[in-house]
């Protein structure tokens, strides 16, 4: 992860790399080369959650929202 200062001054740019060496030699390469949507979007959902933490100090939940509750 790295972070530098955004142009004109707009806060801050924050940059995920990761790298995936997955098990399983060729074939492991291949399933990975046809999932690459899967750590795309896992590291996006990173990216939200540390930005919401980073801007608020918590990262947000439903679990305390009423409209997230299952009716009895």
């Amino acid at each position: 992860m790295s972070f530098r200062r955004a142009p004109e001054d707009w806060g801050t740019e924050v940059a995920l790399s990761v790298r995936l060496n997955p098990p399983g030699g060729k074939l492991g390469k291949v399933a990975a080369k046809r999932l690459h949507t899967v750590p795309f979007l896992f590291a996006e959902k990173i990216l939200r959650r540390f930005k919401s933490l980073a801007d608020t100090g918590e990262i947000p939940t439903l679990k305390r929202n009423p409209s997230a509750r299952v009716a009895a």
